[in-house]
């Protein structure tokens, strides 16, 4: 379901920035375009054109390799090992979703990151293998090594490079913090923590081996200072099909009467049928003219009237109706 909802974004969003962007490319109002190639086929083979010119159908692309939505991002090598290590465990239950992990990436087990109570396991393996690091920490090699002990039975899950660095990183951080904490101890405390103490041991275990440097990313190079020539005021500029900038304006949708249009109307523009044929006031559905519409004027009752009515012989003074139109008209039925 996860990536039949992300083809779909996808999707959407590149027929959106089409639609703003492509000069010429159609507004179609919907997002089902596979009904849009059939039907410039179709038109294709009766009149010999094509009813949209700027529309390329999903033929017209050559298939490739590569892949969207859920990619992979490990190397070779920690393939190899993973492998290696699920012809080791051999038949592996996994739910749904890690299933559709690896079958999307193209890898016998998922890389998960590091959670937080359901990753105790994992936690404690990773101070474990810290303690038995020794010199720089290479994440690569690291991760290597870390294949050799996953099992998603025991929620123990694959790690990529980042996932290594992060969490070696966030143990320092820990770490460090816990000594600052250590180093000044509250005035309240009835005596110094000792440092046999669990707190203190598991301390030491978490920040041995964690001398290593994080390697910085490297920044990306700038843009170049688009020469003075280059520079102008207009709103958008127009490469190829591509419009860059703002969008150029457009003239709002102007709503008419079908029917009175399909029949040369002249009330196009003001028919009520604007909304719905079913309304229009001037032509049936199978286009036959309607007789002319006497709209029934509304006027108010006079005196006169109301004398002259059978009915206020048979009205109670006392109804709402009589006191509304004597504090009204301010005549009296009693004596009407």
């Amino acid at each position: 379901m996860a990536a039949f909802l992300l083809a779909e974004m996808r999707h959407r969003h590149n027929q959106k920035i089409s639609e703003l962007r492509r000069g010429g490319f159609p507004v179609l109002g919907h997002y089902s375009t596979h009904k849009i190639d059939q039907l410039q086929e179709l038109y294709l083979h009766n009149h010999g054109c094509v009813l949209y010119p700027g529309w390329d159908s999903a033929s017209a692309y050559k298939p490739t390799d590569e892949s969207f939505d859920t990619i992979a991002l490990h190397h070779s090598e920690l393939q190899d090992a993973l492998k290696t290590r699920r012809e080791q465990l051999g038949d592996v239950k996994l739910t749904k979703d890690l299933q559709y992990m690896c079958d999307a990436m193209g890898v016998p087990l998922p890389f998960l990151p590091f959670s937080g109570k359901e990753g105790k396991a994992e936690s404690q393996l990773f101070a474990k293998l810290m303690l038995m690091h020794k010199g720089t920490l290479d994440d690569v090699k690291f991760a290597l090594e870390w294949c050799k002990h996953v099992d998603p039975e025991q929620n123990i899950h694959a790690k990529l490079p980042c996932h290594i660095r992060v969490q070696a990183a966030m143990l320092e951080e820990e770490s460090g913090s816990s000594d600052a904490q250590a180093d000044d101890p509250p005035e309240t405390a009835a005596s110094p923590p000792s440092a046999n103490t669990a707190t203190s041991r598991k301390r030491k275990s978490l920040t041995a081996g964690l001398s290593h440097t994080l390697r910085q990313p490297t920044r990306p190079c700038h843009f170049p200072v688009p020469p003075p020539q280059a520079m102008h005021n207009a709103p958008y500029v127009q490469h190829g099909d591509m419009i860059i900038g703002g969008r150029p304006p457009q003239e709002p949708k102007k709503v008419v009467c079908t029917l009175c249009r399909r029949n040369q109307g002249s009330n196009a523009d003001t028919c009520p049928g604007r909304g719905s044929h079913k309304r229009c006031r001037y032509f049936e559905k199978d286009d036959t003219q309607k007789p002319p519409q006497t709209m029934p004027t509304k006027r108010k009752l006079s005196v006169v009237d109301i004398t002259n009515l059978s009915l206020v012989e048979k009205m109670d003074s006392t109804s709402p109706l009589a006191k509304q139109y004597s504090a009204r008209s301010g005549v009296n039925l009693r004596t009407v």
